[in-house]
């Protein structure tokens, strides 16, 4: 008896309401007129240039707090806005 399996197949099909996701490793260029003003921070640890990833709401008691990370040491840094 031959060995059957079954698979299932699902497809989604993209929404014309879902905007496409950016890739966190995707820079525009800094002289380009259109790019908005981007915070940028130098990592304590090595001296390169960090990413800026999120900007996070203040909650209730807390204040808004800004993520970086840097690329070359994995050194990731918040700090408050």
């Amino acid at each position: 008896m031959p060995d059957l399996r079954r698979v299932a197949v699902v497809i989604i099909l993209p929404s014309s309401k879902a905007a496409p996701m950016a890739s966190p490793f995707a820079k525009a260029s800094p002289d380009s007129p259109d790019v908005p003003d981007v915070p940028s921070r130098i990592c304590e640890k090595c001296a390169a240039a960090m990413t800026h990833l999120s900007d996070l709401q203040p909650i209730v008691g807390s204040a808004a707090m800004r993520i970086f990370r840097c690329y070359t040491c994995n050194h990731v840094v918040s700090e408050e806005r």
